[in-house]
């Protein structure tokens, strides 16, 4: 099977801990969806789907010490897939398939910039995998059996310290 993403939507929400002035800890939601086209095996076209997954993260990060409003760091978790689901469209016609409780990991990279006191800008590049998942269908006959889930995600966020 092959998978072609467009461009989509992610939305998160995380909260976390500073345990010294490098090391901290950070446990994230995140949703996403994205549009996609998908040729099966038997080479069948659907080219109005969707890929969507509702995850859960914790993560450790190290903060590199810059002595300066810039603070760049680095990151690795474990992602809990609450749900991971594909809908095959095509004619008016769909079919979804979906797995949950899945356990993957991510990895990422960013900086955070201070521009006031408590408040940062964060621009960060993740990269997250879920692998060897087998998506069963949902109200339809099927299952697809050992697909990777792997995202890359640029995101631009605010941070509050409190």
């Amino acid at each position: 099977m092959q998978v072609e993403l467009d461009n989509g939507f992610n939305a998160g929400l995380g909260i976390g801990y500073h345990f010294t002035r490098n090391w901290a800890a950070e446990m994230a939601w995140e949703y996403r969806s994205n549009d996609s086209k998908v040729t099966t095996a038997d080479g069948q076209s659907y080219n109005d789907g969707n890929y969507a997954s509702n995850l859960f993260f914790a993560n450790g990060i190290y903060f590199f010490d810059t002595k300066s409003t810039w603070k760049p760091y680095l990151g690795a978790g474990l992602i809990w897939a609450q749900e991971i689901d594909i809908d095959l469209e095509s004619a008016g016609q769909e079919q979804s398939f979906t797995t949950d409780g899945d356990i993957g990991y991510q990895l990422f990279v960013g900086v955070n910039y201070s521009f006031a006191p408590n408040w940062s800008l964060q621009g960060e590049l993740r990269y997250g995998a879920v692998t060897g998942l087998d998506l069963v269908g949902e109200g339809n006959d099927g299952v697809i059996n050992n697909i990777d889930y792997k995202t890359t995600t640029v995101q631009l966020g605010v941070v509050y310290y409190f």
